[in-house]
């Protein structure tokens, strides 16, 4: 997955119904294991992390450490990254860990973490601008009123 630095304002979706929407979306999405096995499951969520910009470490620890920092008053996951932010330990033997059943809600905190709702709302961010240029750099594109209402503009 490609993230693009934006310049999206992303302090302003830390409440109302843009914030309830992606973390809406976000557990709906989290809470649906891939396979039923519990390290396949429990992988599939690092991955899930790993994806929205977690940097995964690994620590000598038997829990997960979450240091999320505050990646919203960055500009960028890349700049929220570069200043420590959105760091995720590990423990080094991560087969054994996530065999044990806690694992799973250890990972379910850090998908619920609001830092990850920064990660997931700059992508989203990132996505919106990058369907919104393509359609501007194509010349045969126009908005019609049939679009207008099928869009969501409302009736007329």
């Amino acid at each position: 997955m490609r993230w693009i630095a934006g310049s999206i304002d992303t302090r302003r979706m830390r409440s109302g119904w843009l914030r309830r929407a992606a973390l809406a979306a976000l557990v709906s999405t989290a809470s649906v294991p891939a396979v039923a096995n519990g390290v396949q499951s429990g992988q599939c969520r690092l991955d899930f992390l790993a994806a929205l910009g977690w940097k995964l470490e690994a620590t000598a620890g038997t829990t997960l450490r979450i240091a999320g920092g505050a990646p919203c008053d960055r500009a960028s996951l890349a700049a929220a990254r570069a200043v420590g932010d959105l760091r995720l330990g590990v423990p080094a033997k991560t087969s054994n860990w996530l065999e044990k059943a806690d694992s799973a809600a250890e990972l379910d905190r850090a998908i619920a973490h609001p830092a990850s709702l920064c990660a997931f709302s700059m992508a989203i961010g990132d996505a919106t601008r990058t369907a919104v240029d393509r359609l501007v750099a194509n010349r045969r594109f126009r908005f019609s009123a049939l679009q207008g209402g099928w869009i969501g503009f409302g009736e007329g």
